[in-house]
């Protein structure tokens, strides 16, 4: 599989992306209390944070890039976290070790601008970045697209999922104000490609 996925992002057909090394809950490892930010009423630990955590989270990172690097030719250009896991503090970590872009879910977002009084039903089509994270693009799935490639399209007649998925991209851009372009985030789990 690694030579075939090599030749395909060499072609540019894909682009691979990696997540840092044993998929650690990185948010949780920078700081606890990000927890109530989800789950308001969730337990914590007595501590504030993980003892070593940003030692642990960087070094989680670079052992993602150097493998990634052994199989592939270079580091890659971007990151899922683990579950989509994300904080500002996260973010601005993986800015620091030259993480272009990354990845997560529309709800991770979705929750996020709740939590700022937004509701923006496009928000998941828009690149979005953190003022103190410069250089790093934030990017979030279309859940609903994504799934339909990942688990339901494989029942479907090849022709028909393919027209349907052209279709609801072209719904996408008919539904996108004049003067923007949407980016659809189309993110499979490798095991679900």
């Amino acid at each position: 599989i690694i030579p075939r996925y090599r030749v395909l992002e060499a072609r540019g057909q894909i682009e691979l992306s990696s997540t840092p090394q044993t998929h650690p809950l990185s948010p949780l490892l920078l700081d606890f209390t990000v927890a109530r930010e989800s789950q308001p009423d969730a337990p914590l630990p007595f501590t504030a944070a993980y003892p070593g955590g940003l030692a642990r989270v960087r070094h989680h990172i670079e052992r993602a890039r150097t493998t990634h690097s052994e199989r592939f030719g270079a580091p890659p250009a971007g990151m899922w976290p683990a579950e989509g896991a994300l904080s500002q503090a996260f973010v601005r970590t993986l800015a620091q070790s030259e993480v272009r872009w990354l990845a997560s879910g529309e709800g991770v977002l979705r929750n996020s601008l709740h939590a700022c009084g937004i509701d923006d039903a496009r928000a998941a089509y828009r690149p979005w970045a953190l003022p103190d994270a410069p250089g790093t693009t934030l990017f979030f799935r279309d859940e609903r697209l994504s799934d339909l490639i990942g688990f339901d399209y494989a029942k479907w007649h090849g022709r028909d999922a393919a027209q349907h998925l052209v279709g609801e991209l072209e719904a996408i851009r008919a539904a996108t104000p004049s003067g923007e372009r949407a980016v659809v985030g189309i993110i499979l789990d490798g095991e679900n490609a």
